[in-house]
């Protein structure tokens, strides 16, 4: 803990220094400690969670309790939880089940600060290492804690609702778990008539694939949902392998994510197309 802490105020010094800010650096960030017991109170512990650069104090870290969304290119600290095999996009909803004690430690943490939790995708070959630190894809969504369940034995299960997506800067903590400073990724639109065509396809390309699917994944209302949210949740629904979901993921602009989807469903549905006339009824496990 106590290097972590070095390193954020190590990097706050050099962000003070080049922007000609000479003042002494803000005692706030030597105060940043650990709770080691979980406190599920709001402001009952001191959390790594509730933190954030201040533009207008020299760049330091201070105590940060808005539920307020970052803007944009803006920076701030978030505790990041890698998993193998989940891609998780903003404007879905993610389950998790929460047993590890250093991500026990982190929702405790979470739930006394600011309720958000980083979710990132683990490079290949993290086996190796993954009781330490593992890479981790540079790209990420930003989750807040939608509703928990603590266990009796101290799991957690809960459910986060994707805010926004976020790429890694610098991982300035590493244990108990990794904490990073993160930049929040715009989601660049395109012209109203553009979007509304390309969602236009997607509902039509979606209600033909579900014409194929027996027990479809829960997807938004076709009729209600937007471009971009009707994407994101397509993608979360479609099986298809992590890596090229990690991959539409770092896809700033709306339409152009969209688009992907789209052709992946039109593969998909020719496939089917193709397939149907010798599909078994009744036994999906002859198919």
């Amino acid at each position: 803990v106590g290097h972590g802490l070095a390193s954020i105020e190590k990097w706050s010094r050099k962000r003070r220094e080049a922007t000609g800010d000479k003042q002494t650096l803000e005692t706030s960030v030597v105060d940043l400690v650990f709770s080691r017991r979980p406190c599920m109170n709001r402001g009952a512990c001191s959390s790594p969670l509730a933190f954030r650069l201040s533009p207008h104090r020299g760049g330091t870290i201070e105590a940060y309790n808005s539920p307020m969304l970052p803007e944009p290119g803006e920076e701030f600290l978030l505790p990041l939880f890698p998993l193998p095999n989940v891609v998780f996009f903003p404007r879905t909803r993610l389950p998790l089940h929460v047993f590890e004690p250093r991500y026990r430690q982190m929702v405790a943490d979470a739930m006394a600060g600011e309720e958000r939790i980083g979710m990132i995708l683990l490079e290949p070959g993290w086996e190796a290492t993954y009781d330490g630190a593992p890479a981790v894809h540079p790209v990420g969504t930003l989750g807040q804690i939608e509703s928990l369940v603590e266990l009796d034995d101290g799991r957690y299960t809960l459910v986060l609702n994707g805010k926004a997506r976020f790429r890694v800067v610098e991982q300035v903590i590493e244990a108990p778990y990794r904490v990073a400073r993160v930049v929040r990724l715009p989601e660049l639109g395109s012209s109203p008539e553009i979007t509304y065509a390309m969602r236009e396809w997607l509902v039509e390309l979606s209600l033909r694939y579900l014409e194929f699917v027996p027990e479809p994944n829960r997807v938004p209302e076709l009729k209600t949902a937007d471009c971009e949210e009707l994407t994101n949740a397509l993608v979360m629904s479609l099986p298809i392998g992590v890596e090229e979901k990690q991959r539409l993921l770092e896809i700033d602009t709306v339409v152009e994510r969209a688009e992907s989807v789209g052709e992946m469903l039109r593969e998909r549905l020719e496939t089917l197309q193709f397939l149907a006339p010798f599909r078994h009824e009744g036994d999906p496990t002859q198919n």
